[in-house]
């Protein structure tokens, strides 16, 4: 049990870091384009933002599909945990009756 806690926290570690690191790049492409955006007409300030825009989105697939990913995997993992627990069960009491109980 303290394995299964020690990777759902790891888990979640890489959850946020990879969270942070897209927040780190949506600014540090952002800021450049908004200020340089700012200074100059409106029509290039308006295809500034739509690139920011563009980058956001991007930027929340990818990390909504990583996420997922992730989230499978853990899950795949707990069902797979589970189930040879259920089998260790079943071949230790090798009876009929505590089977069916089980």
């Amino acid at each position: 049990m303290e394995n299964e806690e020690e990777k759902a926290g790891s888990n979640h570690v890489e959850r946020v870091l990879i969270a942070v690191i897209f927040v780190a790049l949506a600014i540090i492409i952002g800021i450049p384009l908004y200020r340089g955006a700012m200074a100059v007409d409106v029509d290039r300030m308006v295809s500034y933002i739509a690139s920011i825009t563009v980058f956001a989105i991007f930027s929340g697939l990818v990390g909504f599909i990583i996420w997922h990913v992730s989230n499978n995997r853990t899950e795949r993992h707990r069902i797979q945990t589970q189930a040879d627990l259920r089998n260790r069960v079943i071949e230790k009491n090798d009876g009929e009756a505590v089977s069916n109980t089980f």
